[in-house]
């Protein structure tokens, strides 16, 4: 395995923020390892084999949990503790699943390939070449849908595994050394065109023929754009057919810019299909003040509050007074940056203040963070927030280059909120932030 990932490694570019190779190795020792040989990737076991897989349809594809549990508890349940090799089976799948979401940290990752392998009653090693930060980095924003869809992009990945295994070894290697032989094998999966993880697999393993885009909705947009083509129209084409729009579009950009250093989610192109479903930053700043002027109008003439918790609700969107002092009580520092003295800090509302309903919520000091003047831009115009478990969102690549210029490394996690401030954050997510409920 060492030796395997010296070997360079063409890859298409992807800005000059993510290190894409590390990633790709481990993805050709995983091809080589597990569908071409049956082996593993974390152990000496033949883990990837027809057996396995048939018995994992069996326990998990045809064995739905409907209840309301959250996803690891079912596939506990689903699993059972009599096949310990099939379970570490699943973890390796998770491994593969997880590889290219830049929105899920490193340590998340191992946690959640750890977790389930350990159900097998095995310990699992997390000091690992393809445990690597490099290697678990990821490359796209998979999206607050790759996440909820996860069992099924699971039941996807345990459906073409066990078609590939199927094949004879020449057949298997045919479809797995060529990235078209893939794709139109991959078209006689009727689930390729509702599954991201269809477009996740020929990125990972064919990057210099397919883009790394993970939405279908993404591709779309990008054709239709380039080519003059409804969308309406694309939706009937074969997704292979789709691919190769995208490379011949890609291939007429570099001719027509001069550089091959380019990619659909970073200007100039991204700039040219990317319609925002919302307002941009330049357009919603008047927005913003003209709430807060209103919201400072109904302060001041609202006669059921007295003057001076008026003045107090006022200077709590300045960041002075009161709110300020209570929102010290709970918070120290700015999670991200880690400055600690609050003179150089914003006191940033979670809920904003122009969206406050009652004067405690203005005051409450779980209603905030301290923030670096310029990362409380971002969150207070919702390009920026944060999810239960304190893990950074962000709206898109602009906002991830714009991170990466300020010098914050990707993935950010600022650690545990407490209950009343996740229940802001909720908030925050759903009304504030550009990508909505996240």
């Amino acid at each position: 395995m060492e030796s395997l990932l010296e070997e360079p490694f063409m890859s298409q570019y992807i800005g000059e923020v993510l290190n894409l190779p590390p990633l790709l190795r481990a993805v050709a020792h995983w091809k080589n390892e597990c569908l071409l040989k049956n082996r593993s990737i974390f152990s000496k076991k033949k883990l990837w084999t027809t057996k396995n897989v048939n018995i994992l349809l069996e326990l998990y594809v045809n064995n739905p949990d409907e209840s309301n549990k959250d996803f690891f508890e079912k596939l506990k349940g689903q699993l059972g503790v009599n096949y310990p090799d099939v379970i570490c089976l699943v973890a390796e799948m998770m491994w593969i699943l997880l590889l290219p979401s830049i929105n899920i940290t490193e340590r998340t990752k191992i946690e959640n390939i750890a977790q389930v392998w350990e159900w097998s009653g095995s310990p699992f090693n997390k000091v690992h070449n393809l445990l690597s930060d490099e290697t678990l980095a990821g490359y796209a924003n998979t999206s607050i849908g790759y996440n909820t869809n996860r069992w099924r992009e699971l039941s996807y990945l345990i459906e073409i595994t066990g078609k590939l295994l199927s094949l004879p070894l020449a057949a298997r290697n045919k479809v797995l050394n060529d990235g078209w032989e893939l794709a139109y094998w991959l078209e006689k999966t009727p689930e390729s065109r509702r599954r991201q993880f269809r477009h996740i697999l020929l990125y990972l393993l064919f990057p210099d023929d397919f883009e790394r885009i993970t939405s279908g909705v993404h591709r779309l947009k990008i054709v239709s754009t380039f080519d003059n083509v409804a969308v309406k129209n694309l939706r009937k084409m074969e997704l292979w057919k789709i691919d190769r729009r995208l490379l011949a579009i890609r291939k007429q950009q570099e001719q027509i810019l001069g550089t091959t250093k380019i990619d659909f989610y970073q200007d100039p192109l991204h700039d040219i299909w990317h319609i925002k479903k919302k307002s941009s930053a330049i357009d919603i700043a008047p927005q913003i003040i003209k709430k807060e002027e209103a919201r400072v109008n109904a302060i001041n003439n609202d006669k059921k509050i007295n003057k001076k918790i008026k003045e107090q609700m006022i200077y709590a969107r300045q960041g002075h007074g009161i709110y300020r002092r209570k929102l010290a009580e709970v918070e120290k520092i700015c999670r991200i940056t880690g400055v600690q003295d609050t003179r150089f800090l914003t006191a940033s509302h979670i809920k904003p203040w122009r969206d406050c309903d009652t004067h405690n919520e203005c005051l409450d000091g779980n209603n905030g963070l301290w923030m670096s003047p310029h990362l409380d831009r971002l969150f207070d115009q919702g390009w920026i927030s944060f999810n239960d478990d304190g893990d950074l969102l962000f709206t898109d690549e602009i906002v991830m280059n714009v991170l990466s210029v300020w010098k914050i490394k990707l993935p950010v996690n600022i650690g545990t909120l407490n209950k009343l401030q996740r229940s802001y954050m909720l908030y925050h997510r759903k009304y504030v932030y550009k990508n909505g409920d996240a």
